[in-house]
């Protein structure tokens, strides 16, 4: 997957990478089930950058496609971690 040392602090700056790729907002929810919801859709997102087509007739994604999802997004997040010092 790659070291993720590079990240040190930045919890906030990945934060807002999953806010700037999400298309449809939700609207405002309060407690753990926003908590459950944010995993949820950051679980679907690094499987669909994974291959995953995400139809219910598919097979649910697997460490492979979350693997491969997650160097992708490792990408993504280096390359706008660059754009916006």
């Amino acid at each position: 997957m790659g070291d993720y040392r590079w990240l040190g602090n930045d919890e906030v700056t990945l934060d807002k990478v999953i806010e700037s790729l999400r298309v449809d907002c939700q609207g405002h929810l309060e407690g753990r089930h926003v908590l459950a919801i944010r995993l949820a859709w950051a679980a679907w997102l690094i499987a669909r950058l994974g291959g995953w087509s995400g139809y219910q007739s598919q097979r649910p994604p697997g460490i492979v496609t979350f693997y491969r999802g997650l160097q992708i997004f490792e990408g993504i997040f280096l390359g706008w971690k660059l754009a916006h010092p």
